[in-house]
């Protein structure tokens, strides 16, 4: 894992980029959406709405595709009384407003509004690309489910793992819904828990310009969906590769695409692809 870290840091620092990678994908929109026992108040959304929610969405997907989070997953057990509980703590943001990212398309299908958005990294976020698509990274994919939570009270539902997708720094309560990171708050640079045992370096010298939007509570039950598609990923993967159930497990997971959204069965369902770093199993001998 020492030897990982290394090749991250001389990719960073040294490797010359040969040609610009672009970060490419799709954010589509309901324009009726129908969350758990609430309706929206205005009707069908507005294509202005639509297009500044798919915005918001796409900016936090390109930053989870560039600088990802860190994670501590609790696999949990019955028969101990342990919860099963993974955090997330954002590594950094693309800034909103950047020249940098830019809408291809956009159009109306039905019911639904899409966008077709590319951003063009520095070479810094390049470097960083680059490693997180080498060979030493694994890709996993996953499944998981959300509540169709929306505005107002009948939305409304605890954040699992402590809503790790990023958030606005300095935000109220208010303007952050149920999207504030408990701990390791996103501000351009690692986490503010352990800021020293970060294996990826983190954003620094930002350009002008602003914080993205934090997406409301109708963005709440996908968030969820995908940080549950995430713990089934890196579920998934321990139970083939550890011969013993370990207590816990601790990394870093990116983007490995835009992840995909439906609704089934009264909830929001979610398809991903991630890559992900493993850098400590914990099992439970040493507890």
């Amino acid at each position: 894992m020492v030897l990982l870290f290394i090749v991250f840091f001389a990719l960073i620092f040294s490797s010359p980029i040969n040609a610009q990678a672009v970060v490419r994908g799709e954010v589509r929109i309901d324009l009726e959406p129908v969350y758990l026992s609430f309706l929206e108040e205005h009707g069908p959304l507005d294509t202005t709405v639509a297009h500044q929610r798919a915005l918001e969405e796409a900016f936090l997907n390109v930053s989870a595709h560039i600088y990802g989070w860190r994670f501590a997953y609790e696999i949990g057990e019955r028969a101990r009384q342990i919860e099963e509980k993974l955090e997330l703590f954002s590594e950094g943001t693309i800034r909103w407003g950047d020249p940098r990212f830019s809408v291809t398309d956009a159009r109306v299908e039905g019911s639904t509004f899409a966008i077709w958005v590319e951003y063009r990294p520095t070479p810094e976020e390049e470097r960083r690309l680059a490693f997180w698509k080498s060979g030493q990274i694994l890709l996993l994919q996953g499944v998981g489910t959300g509540a169709l939570s929306g505005p107002g009270p009948a939305g409304a539902e605890a954040a699992p793992n402590g809503g790790g997708l990023p958030t606005v720094p300095g935000a109220s309560p208010g303007e952050e819904g149920d999207n504030s990171l408990r701990k390791g708050r996103s501000t351009g640079g690692a986490s503010s828990d352990s800021p020293e045992k970060s294996a990826l370096p983190s954003q620094d010298g930002l350009a002008a310009g602003g914080w993205a939007p934090v997406p409301g509570p109708w963005y709440d039950g996908k968030r969820r969906a995908l940080e549950d598609a995430a713990r089934a990923a890196i579920r998934a993967y321990l139970r083939k590769t550890e011969r013993n159930r370990p207590k816990e497990a601790h990394g870093y997971i990116a983007l490995a695409s835009f992840p995909r959204y439906w609704i089934q069965a009264g909830r929001w369902t979610c398809q991903a692809r991630f890559r992900v770093i493993i850098t400590d199993v914990v099992p439970f001998a040493v507890h």
